[in-house]
């Protein structure tokens, strides 16, 4: 690998990986990474109204609802994220008298999973497993807050999902996408890896300030709108291009 002309990163952590390998820092090339089409991202943000409309055809009974989706690994550190969940609905009802649910879109209830929810005594926790995307989508929709609290992640595609469909994501500081897409404050909240405190505070965070649930959604989907697999082709051939260009030259 330390023989490459030219190494394709996405973000810091893709950099650290191919240093890792011997990789020089000018031979390393940022580019975009996503699966989604400029004509798959929304040009506009579903307003209030809307995901009041989609909660009740899904038969989300609650004011608020955070996201997750993927499947039941322990990688993806679904574990952690329901025991963090406990008490955020109890903070919500005592500070803005509203409710929330979290659902976990194309995750199996596990034993494990239910043995929490069982011991934790924690409700409103909502498995959802095998929909296509289109009924997927309907999810991010209706959804207010987005989390991925992966342990270990290659990417975390849900990420460019999430912020398509205008939602405030949080993650961890191992997720590639989040490094790559999300600014801490900024689009996120970025939380070290199962610090269940830190996920609780960031998601009681979110739901009880709607402006700034707003203000990061639209920073995400504005960011996200150049971030597109037209675009991703458009920056790996510019850079082969000024390679073959000096590599000519030379």
């Amino acid at each position: 690998m330390s023989r490459a002309d030219l190494f394709f990163s996405t973000c810091s952590l893709g950099d650290n990986y191919f240093y890792t390998y011997g990789a020089s820092e000018d031979k390393i090339r940022r580019y975009n990474f996503t699966s989604m089409y400029k004509s798959d991202i929304p040009d506009e943000i579903v307003s209030i109204d809307e995901k009041s409309f989609l909660k009740s055809k899904l038969g989300i009974d609650k004011d608020l609802m955070i996201l997750t989706v993927g499947r039941s690994v322990p990688v993806k550190g679904y574990d952690a994220l329901i025991r963090a969940y406990k008490g955020v609905n109890d903070k919500l009802i005592s500070t803005i008298n509203k409710n929330s649910s979290l659902y976990l879109v194309g995750a199996e209830k596990t034993r494990e999973y239910e043995t929490i929810i069982e011991s934790e005594h924690i409700s409103d926790v909502y498995f959802i497993k095998n929909l296509p995307f289109d009924q997927v989508k309907d999810y991010y929709l209706a959804a207010d807050v987005f989390i991925l609290p992966t342990r270990r992640d290659v990417w975390g595609l849900v990420i460019n999902e999430a912020m398509a469909y205008g939602l405030p994501v949080i993650s961890t500081d191992k997720c590639v996408a989040a490094d790559a897409l999300i600014d801490d404050g900024e689009g996120g909240i970025i939380v070290k890896v199962d610090d269940e405190d830190g996920f609780r505070n960031a998601q009681i965070r979110l739901l009880t300030d709607s402006e700034e649930r707003k203000r990061m959604g639209a920073v995400n989907h504005q960011k996200i709108r150049n971030n597109t697999l037209e675009q991703m082709g458009i920056t790996i051939s510019r850079h082969i291009e000024d390679y073959c260009r000096s590599r000519d030259a030379r």
